[in-house]
């Protein structure tokens, strides 16, 4: 029923978030470990995009293993998937694809590939995946001995790293910025509101002061009332 999918959805998405962050820190034996765990679930009660990079995955160890035309169908599996769903992550997987046409010596398709990859990074604005793909092409070419085209490439990878790390800085400068704008503004309405208050306070007690002299001094016109009577 819609529980026992909704539990397997969430087992499955828990087992490849695993199985990503294993791949990262490059654990083999905790990758063979999981792949078969997950090879018994249904992937496609995941989002796409995950689904996607799951496949993905799996091109990249089937390439390893120099199973390249299983790597080269799980990789169109995946950009089939992400052309759908999400576009913008294309670049992702467009580098993986330019480093196996690179081992292929597929020059043509290579560069095609790039391509595709930098079209995608650009049109949805993606600075990341603009330098990714440069580094993916850098790489490309050292592979080739192409010294002359990876120098080129690494330089723009450079101009791109320091435009990007700028912008970053900028942007941690300018939400500094707001915080601190914002702190100094809820204090001054801290600060406006303790005079308001503070106001108030006296206000009220110079009332009472008022009030009990004036009963003071009606109790003390009694008294010599009193006292002229007698």
């Amino acid at each position: 029923g819609l529980k026992s999918d909704k539990k397997e959805e969430v087992e499955v998405r828990i087992l490849i978030e695993k199985l990503f962050v294993n791949f990262d820190l490059q654990k083999v034996d905790e990758v063979e470990k999981l792949l078969p765990q997950i090879k018994k679930k249904n992937i496609n009660l995941v989002n796409p995009e995950t689904k996607a990079f799951y496949i993905a995955l799996l091109g990249v160890l089937e390439e390893r293993k120099n199973n390249n035309e299983k790597a080269a169908e799980k990789y169109n599996e995946a950009i089939l998937i992400l052309e759908k769903h999400s576009p913008k992550d294309l670049p992702n997987i467009y580098r993986k694809q330019l480093a196996l046409y690179g081992k292929l010596n597929e020059h043509e398709k290579a560069m095609e590939t790039f391509e595709k990859g930098l079209h995608y990074a650009k049109e949805y604005k993606t600075d990341l995946y603009i330098i990714i793909m440069y580094e993916a092409l850098t790489s490309y070419y050292q592979k080739q001995e192409d010294w002359k085209n990876a120098l080129f490439t690494q330089r723009k990878v450079s101009e791109l790293r320091t435009i990007y790390d700028a912008t970053n800085r900028s942007g941690k400068l300018n939400l500094l910025e707001k915080e601190l704008l914002n702190k100094k503004n809820s204090l001054e309405l801290r600060n406006e509101k303790n005079v308001k208050n503070f106001l108030a306070v006296l206000t009220i007690t110079l009332l009472l002061l008022i009030f009990v002299l004036y009963k003071l001094n009606k109790v003390n016109k009694q008294k010599h009332a009193l006292v002229e009577n007698e």
